[in-house]
């Protein structure tokens, strides 16, 4: 075997467990929110009972039951954070392998491989940080505000890396970014916030107003930049109506928008 059979393994591997982890990490997201479209109050429920949904599946009934934060915390508790760990790690290995390792991050001569690599990082890093600076800020609970906000950032991310990159590259790092804002939402924003309010009320403490807010609001947002970001990742199978366009930026922007489309439809009211 040589080493390019091996290098080739590795990334057969590292993209099937990145696909994979994103299936449950999507496909749970989703099905949260089918369990807050269908809860139903319950007759007869006693405490902070929020409501109920009723389920089949795998031969029998499932019955679930929400209820709000309290300071009696359960012995064991669920986190969904893995799926998100473990679909950003392999996506970052993949990035490297793929287009700093094996140069094609530039197409062209003039074009500077240290250029575009500072400003492939700069896009996926700045990303995340810029949407935290937004998030403490009114805009974000205007939700036509946000929408606007991300599909300029989106088209003006792109364009500009279109400048220093490949077009195949500048595509992916727009997705790449995406995805850094989803996985650092629930790193560091929602699973920080959840257990900052749990600490809080077993200590006695009413949590702070903006911490209950902003994982709520994250969670919103992470479903909306899911589905354009599906077809993102997966565009370097149809480059003549993504990245290989004249017209790739406006495609991409277009993308996105249906994508946020999409997201409410399934996320309802």
């Amino acid at each position: 075997m040589t080493a390019h059979d091996i290098q080739s393994l590795i990334q057969a591997v590292t993209r099937w467990i990145h696909v994979v982890a994103a299936i449950l990490w999507v496909g749970q997201t989703y099905l949260l929110i089918f369990f807050e479209r269908h809860l139903k109050a319950q007759a007869g429920a006693t405490g902070d009972v929020k409501g109920v949904p009723w389920m089949i599946h795998g031969g029998g009934y499932y019955y679930l039951e929400k209820q709000g934060f309290s300071a009696s915390t359960p012995d064991k508790l669920h986190w969904f954070m893995w799926e998100a760990t473990v679909t950003w790690i392999t996506g970052a290995i993949l990035m490297g392998m793929i287009y700093y390792k094996e140069s094609m991050l530039i197409e062209m001569d003039e074009m500077s491989y240290a250029v575009g690599a500072i400003s492939g990082l700069g896009v996926i890093i700045g990303g995340f940080l810029l949407y935290s600076i937004v998030l403490r800020t009114p805009i974000a609970r205007n939700g036509f505000a946000m929408v606007v906000l991300g599909l300029i950032g989106v088209a003006a991310a792109h364009y500009g890396l279109l400048q220093v990159q490949s077009t195949r590259s500048a595509f992916v790092h727009v997705g790449a970014a995406v995805g850094t804002i989803m996985a650092f939402n629930v790193l560091m924003g929602i699973i920080p916030a959840q257990k900052k309010i749990l600490k809080d009320l077993a200590e006695g403490r009413d949590p702070d107003p903006r911490v209950t807010a902003l994982g709520p609001l994250r969670s919103k947002h992470n479903s909306y930049l899911a589905i354009p970001l599906v077809f993102i990742m997966t565009s370097n199978h149809y480059p003549t109506i993504s990245y290989g366009s004249d017209h790739s930026t406006w495609i991409l922007t277009g993308i996105v928008a249906i994508g946020f489309g999409a997201a409410a439809w399934l996320r309802g009211r």
